[in-house]
Parts: C-alpha cells; sequence; structure tokens
C-alpha cells in the first residue's frame, strides 16, 4: 500500500500502454482490476508495470487522437457505441489587405462591419472581375462567398448598371436580401443602389412598379424570373431600362442547378441574355459569378450555360480560417437519439 501511488486509486483512469485508458475498479495485492467499457480486466503486478512505464496517470500522458478515443470509449460505456473518430488539422487564415481599387465607400462600409482585410480568395475573386473575367466560387461554406460577389456587384451599380442575383430557394432569397440590405443601407444614400425581391407574394403588376431608373440589384428565384419575362412589356420603361443596364448575373448555390431545373435554366438565362440585348444591353460587356460550397465539377455545370467567350475563373483555394473539426462516427448499433447526443458532448468537452 505504501508503494501505490498517489494516482492510483479505485474509480480513477489511467493510462496503459496496452489497453489505453482505463478505469480503476480495485486493487488487491499485485492484481489491479479495471474496466474497459462495460468488460472487467485484470492486471498483474501492476507495480512492475508501473516501473516499465506501463502505467502511468492521464496528465502525464501526450494527448493524440487515439488516446482521446479510447477515454471517450471508456466513458461512454464500450467502444461498440463508438466506430470512428478524428481530428482534422486546423488551417490559420490567408488574409490580405483590401485593395486601393476598391471604392472608398466600400471600404468604409467593411471597417465599419469590423472587416478590414480580406480573406485571399475574395481578393482572387476581385481581381478576376477587374480583368473582366467569369468567376466560380467553390469554396465551403461560411468562406464569405457572398461578400466575394457582392463587392463586384455594387461596384457595377457605382457604374450604373444592374445586376441579377440568382437563389435556387425563395427562403434563401429573403435571407441573402437582408444581409445585402444591411451591406448596402451602410453606403451613402447618393451612390446607394436599389435592391428589388422579387417573389410571388407581390403581383405582377405591383412587382413592375418596383423597377426604376436607378442601379438596381435584383434577387429572385428562376421560376419567378420566368414570370417576369413572360410578363415583359417594352412599354414598361423602368423594365426596359433596369435590364438594359444589367452587367453581371449571379448564380448562388451552383450545384442545385443539375437535371431538369438544370437544362430549364440554361434556356431561361439564354431568354434573359435575348431580352436584355433586345432591351439594348451589351451582351459582351456581361459577367458571370457562379458560387457553390458543395461541389467539385462546378466549372463543368457552368460552362452548359451560354456566357460568350471570356475566361472561365475557378477559385478553390480557401483564405478562411479552418478551426480544428472532429469527426466521430456512432456505431450503427447505436439506436436511441440520446447516446449519440451524449457522446458527441463529451468528445466537445474534451476538444
Amino acid at each position: 500500500m505504501s508503494n501505490r501511488p498517489e494516482w492510483l486509486q479505485p474509480s480513477r483512469s489511467i493510462y496503459s500502454k496496452q489497453h489505453g485508458i482505463i478505469q480503476v475498479s480495485a486493487i488487491i495485492g499485485d492484481n489491479l482490476y479495471f474496466r474497459k467499457g462495460i468488460i472487467s480486466q485484470t492486471i498483474f503486478n501492476w507495480e512492475e508495470e508501473i516501473k516499465k512505464g506501463n502505467l502511468s496517470q492521464i496528465q502525464h500522458t501526450p494527448t493524440s487522437k487515439s488516446l482521446i478515443y479510447q477515454e471517450t470509449a471508456t466513458e461512454i460505456e464500450g467502444r461498440n457505441k463508438l466506430a470512428y473518430c478524428d481530428v482534422i488539422p486546423e488551417q490559420a487564415a490567408n488574409l490580405e489587405q483590401i485593395p486601393d481599387s476598391m471604392h472608398s465607400a466600400v471600404n468604409n462600409v467593411l471597417k465599419q462591419l469590423g472587416i478590414n482585410q480580406l480573406y485571399s480568395h475574395q481578393i482572387e475573386a476581385w481581381e478576376a472581375y477587374n480583368q473582366g473575367n467569369h468567376i466560380i466560387l467553390e469554396t465551403p461554406t461560411s468562406s464569405g462567398k457572398s461578400i466575394s460577389f457582392l463587392l463586384p456587384v455594387i461596384h457595377e451599380c457605382f457604374k450604373g448598371n444592374s445586376c441579377i442575383i440568382f437563389f435556387n430557394l425563395k427562403a434563401l432569397a429573403f435571407d441573402q436580401e437582408e444581409k445585402i440590405r444591411e451591406f448596402v443601407n451602410l453606403l451613402p444614400e447618393s451612390i446607394r443602389p436599389v435592391i428589388l425581391n422579387i417573389n410571388g407574394d407581390t403581383s405582377s403588376q405591383e412587382r413592375k412598379k418596383l423597377y426604376t431608373h436607378k442601379p438596381s440589384i435584383i434577387c429572385v428565384t428562376p421560376d419567378v424570373w420566368h414570370h417576369e419575362l413572360n410578363n415583359y412589356q417594352f412599354d414598361n420603361y423602368n423594365f426596359v431600362e433596369t435590364l438594359r443596364k444589367i452587367s453581371i448575373i449571379v448564380v448562388d448555390e451552383l450545384h442545385f442547378y443539375c437535371g431538369i431545373f438544370g437544362a430549364n435554366f440554361a434556356l431561361l438565362n439564354r431568354r434573359t441574355q435575348l431580352i436584355i440585348e433586345q432591351a439594348g444591353g451589351n451582351l459582351s460587356q456581361l459577367k458571370y459569378i457562379y458560387a457553390s460550397a458543395t461541389i467539385n465539377n462546378s466549372q463543368e455545370i457552368a460552362q452548359k450555360f451560354p456566357i460568350g467567350g471570356k475566361i472561365l475563373r475557378l477559385l478553390v483555394k480557401v483564405g478562411q480560417e479552418k478551426l480544428k473539426p472532429l469527426l466521430s462516427v456512432s456505431s450503427p448499433k447505436i439506436v436511441f437519439c440520446t447516446q449519440p447526443l451524449k457522446l458527441q458532448l463529451y468528445l466537445l468537452v474534451k476538444m
């Protein structure tokens, strides 16, 4: 008893080179009884095992993914509840200074929003826009894609042009419109573009009254835009003027534009180009920006839409900071929702 370390006590967790993290059940003589999950096992001559370095207290053991896995397996009563556990390496943010070529009013808005630098992929998108290229943003969720396409859109409005932003869902259009409006409302009123959320909640007659001669950002879903073009009339001067000035078309969530939906959108896109041309617009100046977080063949999809002869720039390198994600897979034997939740919460505490 006198030779037993303070950390070697019943009900405590210790580290074994052979078994990983174990919980001591009892110590009787030279035998150490422990529980690994729901199975009781024995280590003979525990004192000799300590001398060999095969047993130690947990805080003196290097932290690693395997140890986190083993400790978790013990705490949730057995490995049969955790199939796999891994920690994905973190990634530092790649930030760059806001370019001088950006309008001072936009620079001021960014600073008001607490943005003093931009991610490298946002800078790349800005440079591609200035070079007159079409752009594909193939970056993860929450990587700042909205800012990436909003900066070119606003600068086109400063030139007196208008833009269309296609969203695949009405709810997404409302959500993004709020974010765009939050940004735009910080601009001086004299250069602030009009934001139009064209949706089915407003009658076609009332929608026509929304169009003005001012530069506009049109937030719309493909189905509603299809009806807009069907109701298109050359005697609606403001609508014609808006169409004539369209210089950028943004397609968000590009991965949705496949199959029948994608084929219909390709036709809708062509109709839009024809009507812009009929209204007196310059198709040679029309640029496209595509954005998607969950796709790896966005360039293949985008090339199916008529976009003219400009270069299509694919941006996949992300400058956004990536925290250390934890990937854990519960055993398929688990049938109750509470067990995976308990596992996930325990892992979050350990990380």
